[in-house]
């Protein structure tokens, strides 16, 4: 069952041999090939990412100075944002005039307010934009000026729901690539029901109720008979997760194929597999 190679040299020079293993118990280090770990459990998680915030502020027709209903637009996008020492300013007009004339105005548009959100707030870094023509339409919102910051929030992280009775995750060396095994592992950590219990599927030495945040990906990959050991494990209608890249050097033959969806059905067991 689940047959591989083991190279081996035969007593004749230049002329090793093939042996196959019948167990791939063999190629682990530890029972089954898969060990039961901890895995405490973790709160949210937060990434900073940035965060556009803006206002506009509408011109009537052919006017770039600002009237006492766009300063007070103007103070109350401040108010809201007091420590604010960056801003963008965009200068549009609508389709109407010369494309020469549009430019001109828009830029006088960004000059205004620039100015006056310098005067209150001093000191600040303004980026002056103008561009012309925001569309070819005649209407009010193409004659505006875009004020905007850019800052720094945090962000919940939360991971995939994957809610289980077992957990068994792949951790093979190749699991390492592109970050996926701590993403899972945080998932896990974070998902994971009170009882629920987390297998490791590995070829090395790792101690039992080891904190799974503490593994680090190594060796090959046995997740097959590491999932064929665990089902007998699990009790009718119990649901099993399976994290891995799947990236066995030994292939299952079909007869194994049969053999691991015969213990399924026999087990009533729920399993779904995450493929990396």
């Amino acid at each position: 069952m689940f047959s591989g190679f083991l190279l081996a040299a035969s007593f004749s020079i230049f002329q090793p041999t093939w042996l196959p293993i019948a167990n791939p118990q063999e190629r682990c280090v530890v029972q089954n090939c898969s060990v039961e770990v901890n895995a405490a459990k973790v709160g949210i998680k937060y990434v900073d990412k940035k965060k556009i915030y803006s206002t506009s502020v509408h011109y009537r027709e052919d006017v770039f100075y600002l009237d006492p209903t766009l300063r007070k637009r103007i103070r109350d996008f401040l108010q809201k944002h007091p420590k604010q020492k960056s801003f963008v300013v965009t200068g549009f007009t609508d389709g109407c005039g010369s494309h020469q004339y549009n430019k001109e105005l828009s830029r006088k548009r960004a000059r205004e307010v620039s100015r006056y959100l310098l005067s209150l707030r001093s000191g600040s870094r303004v980026t002056m934009r103008w561009v012309g023509e925001a569309s070819g339409e005649h209407t009010i919102r193409a004659r505006r000026v875009d004020i905007s910051v850019t800052k720094k929030v945090q962000v919940p992280l939360v991971p995939p729901k994957i809610i289980a009775d077992f957990y068994l995750i792949d951790s093979s060396g190749s699991m390492a690539d592109g970050g996926a095994w701590d993403a899972w592992v945080y998932a896990i950590k974070y998902w994971k029901p009170k009882n629920s219990r987390v297998l490791v599927s590995t070829t090395e030495y790792v101690p039992r109720g080891r904190e799974l945040a503490n593994i680090r990906p190594n060796g090959g990959t046995e997740i097959w008979f590491s999932y064929y050991q665990l089902l007998d494990r699990m009790k009718p209608g119990q649901t099993l997760v399976i994290i891995s890249d799947f990236d066995s050097d030994v292939k299952l033959s079909a007869r194994e194929h049969q053999m691991i969806e015969k213990k399924v059905r026999s087990k009533g067991a729920r399993v779904y597999a995450i493929p990396l």
